[in-house]
């Protein structure tokens, strides 16, 4: 267990670190090349979505520094389960811009723009890999949870369990 934790926050840190440079990166990238995509609504809720990703990573790393030794309350609970959950669904709909980019991209290699498709293309990938590492993060999280909300029944148990002769 200790070794997967580990791994995990190794992880989370560097998901809140792809998290923080990408939408800077990506919205530099797309608007330099194709400056109308300055206002696009599919752009911006992408990037949008990176910076939402970034807040929910910060708070599961809030839970795992409170998780071996110190009390997770309930609204901690609360508020790492609503992120994941959110984060599960907004992944979804993000999947569905990243597959547009891609579907541009290859467009307007076919038509010979080999700038601009490259850029998409690099955009899409980054863009992927970011959603991929918030999905794992959400789904780890979720399984914390589940494990947090064990050991405190098995507390709750123990307590209710003392003093009486076996």
């Amino acid at each position: 267990m200790e070794s997967r934790l580990r791994f995990f926050k190794l992880f989370l840190a560097i998901t809140i670190f792809l998290n923080a440079v990408l939408p800077i990166l990506n919205y530099f990238l797309l608007t330099k090349d194709i400056p109308k995509w300055r206002s696009d609504g599919g752009v911006l809720f992408l990037i949008s979505s990176l910076i939402f990703f970034l807040i929910s990573s910060i708070f599961v790393l809030f839970l795992l520094k409170k998780y071996p030794s110190q009390f997770v309350s309930n609204k901690t609970e609360g508020l790492v389960f609503t992120f994941a959950i959110i984060t599960f669904l907004v992944s979804l709909v993000d999947l569905f811009f990243t597959a547009a980019f891609f579907y541009i991209a290859i467009d307007l290699q076919n038509k010979g723009d080999n700038l601009i498709s490259r850029t998409l293309l690099f955009v899409s990938g980054s863009f992927v890999i970011a959603i991929t590492c918030a999905i794992f993060v959400s789904v780890s999280s979720l399984r914390l949870l589940k494990i947090i909300r064990k050991n405190r029944l098995n507390l709750a148990q123990q307590i209710k369990n003392i003093g009486e002769v076996e």
